[in-house]
């Protein structure tokens, strides 16, 4: 993440499982302004591991993924079948 082209807001989007960064995942991971993570608990990795440049960048947002039950509602189905979908990119 310590690469970009042009000028303005650099900001990144890891996904990641563990709760301990390397020194250069550290170092990557500072050099943006704003940090999108995807649960609390990688915010709160993110500051444990100090995750932090100048000025306290990069601003570590939290932005859940997944489907929100509130708009979304689950459809009960009467299938007696089990349908298996994948979407994706095989190479």
């Amino acid at each position: 993440m310590s690469q970009f082209v042009g000028s303005g807001t650099r900001a990144g989007f890891p996904i990641f499982e563990l709760d301990t960064f390397t020194e250069l995942e550290k170092a990557h991971l500072s050099q943006l302004d704003s940090l999108i993570v995807c649960s609390d608990w990688a915010r709160k990795v993110c500051l444990e591991n100090g995750v932090v440049g100048d000025n306290s960048r990069p601003v570590i947002s939290v932005a859940p993924l997944g489907v929100d039950g509130q708009v979304f509602k689950p459809h009960l189905s009467t299938r007696k079948t089990t349908v298996f979908f994948n979407c994706g990119k095989f190479i």
